[in-house]
């Protein structure tokens, strides 16, 4: 069998997070809009994922087959997402609550990457974030996570954590320091379906629902369901608007 290196096969890097002088890819598939500054559909769906409406969270499942099923399926990696505010730690109650989690598991099970879903926790719970500057984000989370017992020093090749939306940058910097404590030499890359964007004027020249509408017609005929081969036949995604982002106030480079 030919192996197919990562950098061939998967989404390329959008950004490059720092800690410490290190850098970490990060990875995402499109801006998104917050309420605050206006209407966008695209951004629309991302808020019904996050109310967990299925057809939305089957929209953005698609994208994450799309970009994980391509990377070498031999259980090498790791996938953990991000905790809620209130979520200390992830436990089989709240995964079935959660519909990151659902992404996750279902990728996880599609492309071969271990989804040891409780290995992160935090120490306590943390305020809401969209309304904190980086400072006050990082100031928030910094010592907050560790790796649960039982997980340190386990081996893997690289460890994908996974958001919705990330902005700052601060969540996933304060969950790569707590795993460096344990693997000083990690490959430490983050996943994000959509990075905040403060402008209005992006996406605007798109109708009400029209990208959305057309997620939905795509990605319906080639989602699988249970008990099906999840990757076969599929066509690739639909690119979504990338707009340009200023790095100020974030922790990207």
């Amino acid at each position: 069998m030919i192996s197919i290196s990562y950098l061939s096969v998967m989404r390329n890097p959008n950004e490059w997070l720092e800690l410490d002088g290190r850098k970490a890819p990060v990875h995402y598939v499109c801006g998104y809009l917050p309420r605050s500054q206006g209407y966008d559909p695209i951004s629309e769906s991302i808020l019904s994922l996050k109310k967990n409406y299925r057809p939305a969270v089957n929209v953005w499942l698609g994208f994450m087959y799309d970009d994980f099923g391509k990377l070498e399926h031999d259980l090498k990696d790791i996938m953990v997402r991000a905790l809620g505010h209130n979520e200390q730690r992830a436990t089989f109650a709240s995964e079935k609550e959660q519909p990151l989690a659902y992404l996750c598991h279902r990728t996880a099970r599609a492309s071969r990457i271990r989804y040891p879903f409780d290995m992160i926790k935090k120490l306590h719970e943390t305020p809401e974030l969209k309304y904190l500057s980086k400072e006050d984000r990082w100031d928030a989370l910094k010592d907050t996570f560790q790796v649960c017992y039982g997980y340190n020093r386990r081996t893997f090749r690289r460890f994908w954590f996974i958001d919705d939306v990330i902005t700052t940058g601060a969540t996933a910097r304060a969950v790569w320091k707590a795993l460096l404590k344990d693997y000083p030499d990690i490959d430490f890359r983050v996943y994000a379906l959509a990075r905040t964007v403060y402008d209005p004027t992006f996406n605007k020249e798109l109708e009400e629902d029209k990208a959305y509408q057309e997620m939905r017609d795509f990605y319906y005929p080639t989602v699988r369901e249970e008990g099906q081969p999840y990757l076969s036949n599929f066509n690739g995604v639909l690119k979504l608007p990338m707009p340009s982002f200023n790095n100020e106030g974030t922790f990207f480079i």
